[in-house]
């Protein structure tokens, strides 16, 4: 079974506020992540399909990069749609 937290836009600034200070204390802010992902990834991260990820974009919603046939997003881009909790 799945557990599901709804959180409001001030709880979740405090999380990822505590999760952030964790992380520079455990030292992951010293090995960042990539900035580039691909569009695979993405869809991993926001927790939705192609269509999904395809109608962001064409709501102006997500911006994207094509490099050799192949869709790339920037993390932060895709941070900051997580943090709006946008939804179609």
């Amino acid at each position: 079974m799945e557990t599901v937290f709804i959180f409001s836009q001030d709880q979740f600034n405090l999380i990822r506020t505590k999760l952030e200070k964790i992380e520079k204390h455990l030292g992951f802010s010293n090995d960042p992540l990539p900035e580039w992902i691909s569009a695979k990834e993405a869809m991993l991260i926001l927790g939705v399909g192609e269509t999904t990820l395809w109608k962001y974009r064409q709501k102006g919603l997500l911006k994207a990069s094509k490099i050799d046939k192949k869709l790339y997003f920037k993390r932060s881009d895709l941070n900051d749609l997580i943090a709006s909790n946008h939804s179609i």
